[in-house]
């Protein structure tokens, strides 16, 4: 009994005086409040003490378990602290939760304690928002270029445990230009859990084909949700076979056979073909012989057929368009036409020539301008003179047969009159172009050739009755060159058988050889009777014009 008892005190000693460390926490578990995914959380701190007699040294501190990212010591104080009986020291600890939900990890306290590692459970929720968008797609379908579909809605939600912000929303994508905002009620928006939002997005495609892309949301959730936008762009295509006809050259009048313009819808959408119609400034030079468009709708890949025709009625250059107006059609589809109606046009410089007036046998020549003012070769056929009896004539044929157009040449014209008066004809050029004959209006005068003619005033002079002896007054005699040319004066005398009885008295005619045409001079004549009755005589007038001479009877009476 007494070897018990020893025994027993003796064990009591060694845990009372050489008892060895041991390690405690000041509580077994701690629970983190709530934090956001991905942030720090509030801190929590727990205590280390020394329950033992000899002192406690803390070797290290770790973070176990399937969530121990999650849990992070913040700061401490114990690591390597040799710690005295009953004392203790400090391990703060944060939570950064990296999922939502229930996280829990472990921190291990390793020392000299004996035994495993001292352990606190570590525990807390991540909350976390999560960003939903209903659809998920949208296909606007079948849209017309240009117009645009109705607005179709999508919502997005919180389905999470936080609050979302939401930054932006935007449409991406190689289609994104096809797809407008209608409306936009979440850009910039926060919402609570189970909260939504939503926008308005229309499709209007600018052109054919199948168009996609993505709206992109930008916020603070872990997950970005994406929404895919489609939508087909659909219009009528034309292709136009040939895209242009040259009808070449024709005379106006003339017209070519019908040629053929293919229409084919290479397009997503039906084409109906409204109307087809000449149109420009030279749409009067050609004519739409049959057609199966108008008025027709044409599905994909079907055609129809229009048939054009050149048929001039004036010389030009004619362009013009066949223009096919279709709804579907962003502008109007044509096709060019040209053709060209050339034709020769004979410019005389002038239709009619007077060639004055000139004397007998005499010539006097004129020129005629001819030039081809058309757009084809001019062919002279035949030039002649008509009328004039002879007086007109072709001097110088000097225009060949062909005129290219814009040539020109010129003709030389003579008029030699064989006759005294007016005379009147008319060139004849017979061409190939229209108004053929044309036709120049000849004139002329022809006059007879210089030639001196006496006029002589008066043809008698009667002196009355003197007595004998006795001298008249002095009369006079006019001479006068009335030709066309020179009068030439051989002189004057009295003569008869009483030519002693008459005396020429000196007047301007004296000493004078010639008159020139229209003037005049006189001679003066007296009256002397030698005897009693009836004397008589006459003034003879040499001169160079027919007749050689002129007589004025020269009669009186001595008493």
């Amino acid at each position: 009994m007494g070897l018990v008892l020893l025994a027993a005190a003796a064990a009591a000693a060694y845990w009372l005086f050489l008892r060895p460390p041991a390690a405690a926490a000041s509580a077994t578990a701690l629970e983190f409040a709530p934090a956001r995914v991905g942030r720090d959380g509030e801190q929590a701190t727990v205590e280390i003490a020394n329950r033992g007699r000899r002192p406690l040294v803390v070797a290290g501190l770790r973070v176990a378990g399937a969530a121990g990212d999650d849990f992070a010591v913040a700061a401490e104080e114990c690591v390597g602290r040799e710690l005295g009986a009953g004392q203790s020291c400090a391990v703060t600890l944060v939570f950064r939760p990296s999922a939502p939900g229930r996280r829990a990890a472990g921190l291990e306290v390793t020392s000299n304690a004996p035994g495993p590692p001292l352990a606190v459970v570590l525990a807390g929720t991540g909350l976390a928002p999560a960003l939903t968008a209903e659809p998920q797609a949208l296909d606007f379908g079948r849209v017309a270029v240009g117009k645009a579909s109705g607005a179709a809605s999508l919502e997005l939600h919180n389905r999470g445990s936080a609050p979302v912000t939401i930054a932006r929303l935007a449409v991406e994508g190689s289609g994104e230009r096809s797809f407008v905002w209608v409306a936009n009620g979440c850009s910039g928006q926060t919402l609570e859990p189970q909260a939504g939002c939503a926008v308005r997005i229309a499709f209007q495609p600018r052109e054919t084909g199948d168009f996609k892309a993505q709206l992109r949301v930008w916020s603070d959730a872990p997950e970005e949700p994406r929404v895919v936008l489609a939508g087909l762009g659909v219009a009528p295509g034309i292709l136009l076979q040939p895209r242009a006809l040259d009808f070449g050259t024709l005379r106006p009048g003339q017209q070519t056979e019908p040629r053929g313009i293919r229409v084919t819808n290479t397009g997503n959408a039906p084409l109906t073909i409204e109307r087809v119609g000449l149109e420009g400034s030279g749409s009067g030079g050609f004519e739409i012989v049959g057609t199966d468009c108008a008025g027709r709708t044409l599905e994909g890949e079907a055609g129809c057929s229009v048939e054009v025709r050149y048929r001039p009625r004036d010389a030009a250059l004619h362009r013009a368009v066949v223009r096919f107006r279709a709804p579907g059609l962003s502008r109007p589809a044509e096709v060019a036409l040209e053709g060209a109606a050339l034709e020769p046009r004979l410019e005389l410089a002038e239709t009619a020539i007077d060639f004055g007036q000139i004397v007998q046998f005499g010539t006097n020549e004129r020129s005629l301008a001819l030039r081809n003012a058309g757009s084809a070769e001019l062919v002279l056929e035949a030039i002649e003179i008509e009328g004039g009896g002879g007086a007109f004539g072709i001097s110088d044929r000097a225009c060949p047969e062909r005129l290219a157009p814009g040539a020109g040449c010129t003709l030389g014209l003579r008029f030699s009159p064989g006759r005294v008066g007016a005379a009147a004809g008319r060139l004849r050029i017979r061409h190939s172009a229209p108004g053929s004959p044309a036709a120049v209006a000849l004139s002329g005068t022809a006059v007879a050739l210089p030639a001196p003619a006496a006029a002589v005033e008066p043809a008698a002079v009667a002196f009355g009755a003197l007595p004998v002896g006795e001298r008249s007054d002095i009369f006079s005699v006019k001479v006068k060159s009335t030709g066309s040319a020179r009068l030439d004066l051989g002189g004057y005398e009295i003569a008869g058988e009483d030519a002693a009885d008459f005396a020429i008295v000196q007047a301007s005619c004296e000493g004078l050889s010639s008159l020139q045409p229209g003037s005049d001079c006189t001679i003066g004549l007296r009256f002397r009777p030698q005897a009693a009755g009836r004397r008589s005589a006459r003034l003879v007038i040499r001169h160079g014009a027919a007749g050689g001479r002129a007589l004025v009877t020269l009669t009186g009476e001595g008493y």
